[in-house]
């Protein structure tokens, strides 16, 4: 196979397969035969807007960065309700040698479909991986990628245990479980992101009771508040699209949690069921006091509090933990216990066996 492939050619491949995708569970036939990989200069290839086509016929945003090279590459996945996600990551994945993903769920930017809170998390996924694994610039091997929602839509994908899921960087991710006693823990509400809504409006109105009437008080567009508050903690709908005590990951993963958000409870207990059903040294977790996401931030006060020093470098920790799963680099720095803490009154960071409830 000659290593001469145009950057243009390749684009051009890739649009053309954008309106194909797998509609069956089974792992997709090599659509093409192996390239070498040969080194080129210049920019990375940018495909934006292609568009995934899902089981049902619909079409998921999704936008392709591959590296300054011609070849096959592992890939690194989001899907997301969000603008944006990945930041400065990116960059460094392509550098190297990773093509980048971003999609965009269903109804989000220009995605088709209806939007609602992690819909089709699993079958939109594993279609995702399908397309992904389809693709004449892929290897084979897709990490997932996101904090959130983002985080959240990983689990249910990392249950199914998709042949091309090799890794997972999931951070605050306790509103994507569920049962009985953690949805009680991660009950919350978000911010409004519909343009037009301010935030005194939301001020004026978060005390209104009853709750569910929240969103009409605001004058807000239709939301599933009203659903999600008329099912209790205990309804059968949860697991539709969230992982259960039923569900099993067997994807290694980098989880991340804040003390101070309220999805940790949950996220942490998860990662200790998915910890216990894994081979040592296949799930690690770190846990730090800060807020929702933040785990990239400078963070050495919370409110009033002094933390001490509590920021640590989460990119560089989510970038080793993929080079260990998807290159199988068995030098990549990676932690040395399967949890890692900051303890706020000592002011210095701990490992321990499992996650400390004391």
């Amino acid at each position: 196979m000659a290593v001469g492939i145009s950057r243009a050619l390749l684009a051009s491949a890739a649009l053309l397969a954008a309106a194909c995708s797998s509609e069956t569970k089974d792992p997709p036939a090599a659509v093409t035969p192996p390239l070498e990989t040969a080194t080129a200069s210049g920019e990375p290839v940018t495909m934006m807007h292609l568009q995934a086509k899902m089981r049902d016929g619909v079409r998921l945003d999704t936008s392709v960065w591959l590296p300054a090279t011609t070849g096959k590459f592992p890939v690194v996945l989001t899907r997301t309700p969000y603008e944006s996600e990945m930041g400065s990551l990116q960059k460094r994945l392509l550098g190297a040698g990773y093509a980048v993903v971003q999609q965009h769920e269903r109804g989000r930017y220009l995605s088709e479909g209806e939007m609602r809170m992690l819909g089709r998390a699993d079958e939109d996924g594993w279609d995702t991986l399908d397309w992904i694994t389809q693709q004449a610039w892929s290897n084979g091997k897709v990490a997932t990628y996101g904090c959130s929602s983002s985080a959240e839509n990983q689990l249910k994908l990392a249950s199914l245990g998709h042949p091309a899921h090799k890794a997972m960087v999931v951070g605050s991710s306790g509103v994507g479980i569920s049962d009985e006693e953690r949805t009680r823990q991660t009950a919350a509400y978000k911010w409004p992101e519909e343009p037009g809504i301010a935030k005194s409006a939301f001020d004026e109105a978060r005390m209104h009771l009853p709750v569910v009437e929240l969103a009409k008080v605001m004058s807000t567009p239709d939301t599933e508040l009203e659903e999600y508050l008329a099912r209790g903690p205990a309804h059968p709908a949860w697991s539709e699209d969230r992982v259960t005590d039923k569900d099993h990951i067997k994807v290694p993963g980098l989880w991340a949690e804040a003390l101070y958000d309220i999805s940790a409870p949950a996220g942490a207990a998860f990662f200790e069921k998915t910890r216990s059903e894994n081979m040592p040294g296949a799930q690690s977790i770190v846990i730090t006091n800060g807020q929702h996401c933040s785990f990239s931030r400078p963070r050495t006060q919370i409110g009033m509090r002094t933390l001490g020093n509590a920021t640590f470098d989460f990119e560089t920790m989510a970038f080793d933990w993929i080079e260990r799963w998807m290159k199988s680099d068995q030098g990549a720095p990676t932690p040395r216990l399967p949890v890692r803490a900051y303890l706020a009154g000592a002011d210095r960071w701990a490992d321990f066996t499992s996650v400390p409830t004391a």
